[in-house]
Order: C-alpha cells, then structure tokens, then sequence
C-alpha cells in the first residue's frame, strides 16, 4: 500500500494467508513532505490471522526521505508459520561510512506492536532514521511492544534497532519486551537492541518474564548511543528495568551493557 492520506487506518481481521509467492502484508510509504511540512499517519492492525506458508510475513520498507511520515503496526494474536522469509521484517535505507552505519527514511516515527502471535521464522526490527528538523511540532520516536508471544525459531536471534538520523535533535526509543517463550536456544545473543539518537536518546527499557536459554553470545545485549556529525553535545537519558528474567549458560556475559557516542567521519 502506498497512498497520500492524512491518516489512514487498515485492518486485517480472522483471515487467512497462504502460497502467496511474497510477503502477505508490504508497506512501504512514499510521502516526502519536506516542502510542504506536513504531517501523514497510518495505522495498520492485523488480528487472529493466519500466515502459512507464503514467501514472506510482514514486511515494511521506510524507505528514503520520508519527511513527517509516522506509522503503527499492531499484530494481534497471528500465526505466522512455515512461510520462505522472514516473519516480520522492518527495514529502511542506510548510509555506512565505514565506520558507522544510520538509516535514511527521515520519517518522524515508527512503532511496531507485536503480541499473542505465534512465529517460527526470523523476525528483524530495523526502525531507523527518525528525524524532528522537519517542522518546530515534530516529535522523533520510534517503538517496539514485544509481549506474549512464541516463538520456535530455529539458529536465530532477535534483533531490534530503533535509531534517528544524525541531525536529529531529539529522539524517544521505548521497547517493552516481556512475556515471550523461546522454545530453542539461540545461535548468537538471546536478545540484542541497539537503541541511538542523533543528538540525543530518550530511552524507555523494560524486559521481563522470560528465559534465554544456551544464547551462544550474550544473553541480553544493549547498545545505547548517539551519532553526531560532528562533535557537539550529546546526552542519554532514559531506564533500563529488567525483571524475573532467566539466563541460563549463555556463551559470553549474562548482561551486556554498551554506551556509545559516535561521529561520522
């Protein structure tokens, strides 16, 4: 879907997905609001649905230079099963200057809802480039709720980056991550979330009531940061709450916790 509305609202209830040859669901905006600053929202819901064997799950492109663009994904109680891609699979473009990487899109936000959905294939949570220089009301934010879920994935990890562009001037990163079920060990770290802003992070941390079990890597690994053109003053700001979780024998630290700030070169 690909449209031009002020906001717009999508829903997806008690249905059925199957031997499609790509992904069931594919967003991918293309709003560049910079000249006229204005401001687009969607909403996308996807409840009691089943996606079984297609070529892919969810997909969402941000894209490149989406200016004062803003979307929620909320996937309610679905089975995504058995399909040749990826479950859920957020991305966008990014730049890399060898050194350090950071996404393009330039929207002013993305949250992704995840709960009660059954997944056995990859899932990658790549929501970057958030950026507020667009308009004096434009709030930066990008968020991830992660609960209730099972989860059967074989030799993967769970990757969630939520990170702004380098202009930013102030960006909120939130992740709830609580109440899931792993049924297989992990072939890197259990958990990794990266979370960085341009000039500075708002973060919102909380993981709880689950087991990392035999993580190769670390158990839980979090990255906080910032990444400026320049240097120029950058601050962190936020909690990090981690409670009744288990981590059994994990391959490197239990925990691991980095502060980063960054400068493109």
């Amino acid at each position: 879907w690909s449209h031009a509305d002020l906001v717009a609202v999508r829903d997806i209830i008690e249905c059925a997905f199957t031997d499609n040859r790509e992904s069931v669901l594919y967003i991918e905006p293309n709003h560049d609001m910079w000249g006229g600053g204005g401001m687009i929202s969607d909403l996308y819901k996807m409840t009691d649905t089943d996606i079984v064997d297609n070529g892919g799950g969810v997909e969402q492109d941000l894209g490149n230079s989406n200016y004062g663009y803003y979307s929620e994904i909320h996937l309610t109680g679905c089975r995504i099963w058995d399909n040749g891609g990826p479950s859920i699979d957020i991305y966008g473009d990014w730049a890399w200057d060898g050194i350090n990487r950071w996404g393009l899109s330039r929207v002013r936000g993305a949250m992704v809802y995840v709960e009660g959905c059954s997944i056995n294939s990859y899932a990658s949570f790549i929501l970057e480039g958030a950026d507020d220089t667009g308009g004096s009301d434009w709030e930066s934010v990008m968020g991830v709720r992660f609960i209730d879920n099972s989860i059967d994935i074989e030799g993967e990890e769970l990757v969630f980056i939520l990170g702004a562009y380098p202009d930013c001037m102030e960006m909120t990163a939130w992740a709830e991550i609580g109440h899931n079920r792993y049924f297989r060990n992990f072939i890197d770290d259990g958990l990794e979330l990266m979370m960085y802003g341009g000039r500075n992070l708002n973060m919102d941390v909380i993981i709880y009531d689950q087991t990392f079990n035999r993580p190769l890597a670390t158990g839980i690994n979090l990255i906080a940061g910032t990444l400026v053109g320049s240097i120029e003053t950058h601050q962190i700001f936020g909690e990090v709450t981690i409670d009744n979780v288990t981590i059994k024998d994990a391959g490197s630290n239990g925990i691991n916790f980095t502060v980063t700030h960054r400068e493109i070169i």
